[in-house]
């Protein structure tokens, strides 16, 4: 069997797999009528750690007991917003009082995408029993939060919490409305670029060691459970999971890395699990779509960059730029869709922003692991990153500043986008046929 074939018919099977099971979880939840808009009174257990989100806390219940006089059984999990300085932890048992609602949003993981119904803005909750289990990578999280508050003041505190673990322990609204500004509000959220980073500076570490292929894939392995475990099951952190441990297979057997490939199956796997993944969780869908970019997209502004630049000391350059401006060109009229903005710095800001991540994750990991030694020693390492925090701050301040940085622009419809998206394949199709060297076959 052709090989294009083969593929095609993985991804159809796959999207009908995902239909029907999306479908069939779409009939057999209850979400009933009866529950909606009343005032309840329910005792619960917390399933997951608190999703912490500008200045709240997310709460992820199952209901174990209601104080109703009636002869209906809520079942069904709850979505709960709290206060941010609320300290909740998973297991713990609490009251719960507020008006349930029918659930539009889900910051948790892909395994519950489906499974949260109802929610209480502002609920009001009692710890009736705390756990007596704590999640030790939740408090491990938290402890490193705390030593770099230590380490830095709060504004950079802030930015070096949520680029290393994801969370912060506050909210600074300035700071996260700036990012914003600029395009550059992924570098807030760990995903799968942060993954990759890490996994790069682990990978070049051990490749200097003199140690076998199945060694490298073994501590890759358990980093990467370990990060994911401690960051949190997001669609894009799992995609990037499963890529990377793909690309390490490939290489211990010899074989080519197909990205391609590895994309398709790692979403396969991820939408197996919850097929919902692939309608309502945007980390996903981005993910899926800016390493779709990458792969299609920068290689043609690889070569013509190339033909006016062919200089061998532009190539680094000439790689960050074909980058940005695929995801530029690939994900500009999905994100227009979704937010109704079009950030017009994003590729100048990403451009020089991105590429100091890295010296930064390694900064930041010494340190943090440095002052876990012994902080009064270390001094002058806090310095040394807060300077270089500092720096990427008023990087960031310089470009949303800038004049329509960020600009609104009216609701792009659904079939505008599609119209663009399937001339850009018509496109890229045409192109790779001529140029014979296409990495999926047409």
């Amino acid at each position: 069997m052709p090989r294009y074939l083969l593929w095609f018919r993985i991804i159809v099977l796959s999207f009908i797999l995902g239909l029907f099971l999306f479908q069939k979880q779409i009939n057999t939840t209850n979400i009933s009528d009866y529950w909606v808009e009343r005032e309840v009174k329910i005792e619960g257990v917390l399933i997951r750690n608190p999703i912490e989100i500008e200045d709240k806390k997310y709460l992820a219940i199952k209901p174990i007991y209601q104080d109703q006089d009636n002869a209906k059984n809520l079942k069904d999990l709850i979505l709960v917003s709290v206060p941010f300085y609320q300290d909740i932890h998973k297991g713990d048992k609490i009251l719960l009082m507020g008006k349930l609602q029918a659930n539009t949003y889900n910051p948790f993981d892909v395994f519950l995408n489906n499974k949260l119904v109802y929610t209480i803005y502002n609920g009001t909750i009692q710890i009736v029993e705390p756990s007596l289990h704590k999640d030790f990578l939740f408090m491990w999280r938290n402890s490193i939060i705390a030593k770099i508050k230590e380490m830095f003041l709060p504004r950079e505190s802030f930015l070096a919490s949520m680029i290393l673990v994801g969370k912060s322990g506050g909210y600074n609204k300035d700071i996260d409305n700036m990012f914003r500004q600029a395009g550059l509000s992924h570098i807030l959220v760990v995903s799968g670029l942060h993954l990759t980073m890490f996994t790069d500076i682990l990978n070049y570490l051990v490749y200097m060691l003199p140690v076998g292929l199945i060694f490298v894939f073994s501590i890759n392995l358990i980093f990467i459970l370990f990060f994911i475990l401690l960051i949190g099951f997001t669609g894009s952190l799992l995609r990037a999971s499963i890529m990377i441990l793909l690309h390490i297979i490939g290489k211990a057997n010899h074989r080519v890395y197909n990205m391609t490939n590895a994309l398709l199956l790692s979403s396969f796997v991820i939408l197996l699990f919850n097929p919902q993944t692939l309608f309502v969780d945007l980390g996903f869908q981005l993910s899926f779509l800016s390493v779709l970019c990458l792969v299609y997209i920068s290689p043609i502004i690889t070569d013509v960059l190339t033909l006016y630049f062919p200089n061998e000391k532009w190539k680094s350059v000439i790689f960050a730029l074909s980058v940005v401006l695929s995801i530029f060109i690939g994900m500009t009229p999905f994100l227009i869709y979704k937010t109704n903005s079009i950030s017009l710095i994003s590729p100048l800001a990403n451009l020089i922003i991105v590429p100091l991540i890295t010296p930064l994750l390694c900064l930041l990991v010494v340190g943090v692991c440095l002052n876990f030694v012994w902080d009064s020693l270390f001094w002058f390492v806090n310095i040394i990153i807060s300077g270089y925090l500092k720096f990427i701050l008023f990087l960031v301040s310089l470009f949303a500043s800038v004049k329509y940085a960020n600009y609104p622009i009216g609701g792009l419809s659904l079939i505008v986008m599609c119209i663009y998206y399937l001339i850009l394949i018509v496109f890229l199709i045409k192109y790779y046929k001529k140029h014979l060297y296409l990495t999926f076959s047409f």
